[in-house]
């Protein structure tokens, strides 16, 4: 599995969780981006790996925490509060979604803009790969 993967079925997860919601990649350029679903959009984006520091100096030997952001979109409110429900459901799905046997773990949730009307939340999730994985994981 490698990160490709992994936000590949973050996004199919999404995309059978939230039917009404147009799911996807973030975008290389997302000022150019529109989403064309009446009410919103989910979209997925690697942020980075951190990895642990080397415990041994004869051998290398890290984890990786791969972290991940699920960016919505919300077309048509008339207050940030109508967020907080559709956000839970969110949360709801990721929170514990289990991935070739790893389990995704929520971070931060932050609002992040309004963009003509469109209001956009993040929510930070990340999933631990470790150092026995390495055979299974490309990270």
């Amino acid at each position: 599995m490698n990160i490709g993967e992994i936000e590949n079925l973050i996004i199919t997860t999404l995309q059978e969780a939230f039917p009404e919601r147009e799911v996807a990649s973030f975008p290389t350029k997302f000022e150019d981006y529109t989403f064309t679903s009446p009410i919103g959009c989910l979209l997925v984006k690697y942020n980075y790996t951190n990895f642990s520091e080397q415990k041994t100096i004869w051998q290398v030997e890290q984890n990786g925490t791969v972290k991940f952001s699920v960016i919505a979109g919300y077309r048509g409110l008339f207050s940030f509060g109508e967020t907080h429900e559709p956000q839970q459901k969110i949360r709801n799905v990721l929170k514990g979604l289990e991935i070739f046997g790893k389990k995704i773990v929520l971070g931060k949730e932050e609002f992040l803009s309004e963009i003509n009307g469109d209001v956009y939340v993040g929510l930070e999730c990340s999933i631990l790969i470790t150092e026995e994985d390495e055979n299974d994981y490309e990270i």
